[in-house]
């Protein structure tokens, strides 16, 4: 019975260990991909990636988008590998959020 404890104990702290190196793995992968330069053409999962959605979220609403003609959605350029355009695709989150930088109003800031 001792060895059974003693085994599952060990099960125990190796699970909590892969566990451990699988985040610290995530949390690594994650740093180096935030010192690879900028690209100025970005595949899907780098944009995914750039705007910090959840993947399942925002490959729903990069389909619908493309799906629609009407969206505005920067396409992807089939001369440069299938990517959109990123100066292209941060430009249209800000006419989507209303950030028009040239308008007086927008650079208000508004501190309590």
């Amino acid at each position: 019975m001792e060895m059974t404890e003693e085994g599952e104990g060990a099960k125990e702290r190796r699970k909590l260990l892969l566990e451990l190196l699988a985040g610290l793995l995530d949390a690594l992968k994650d740093a180096l991909l935030a010192l690879r330069p900028q690209t100025l053409f970005v595949t899907d999962i780098e944009m995914i990636r750039r705007i910090g959605v959840p993947e399942k979220i925002a490959r729903a609403a990069i389909r619908v988008l493309d799906e629609n003609p009407h969206s505005g959605f920067p396409k992807k350029s089939e001369l440069w590998g299938n990517r959109r355009y990123w100066p292209a695709v941060e430009v249209w989150f800000q006419q989507q959020q209303d950030l028009d930088m040239s308008r007086p109003d927008s650079k208000k800031l508004y501190l309590r």
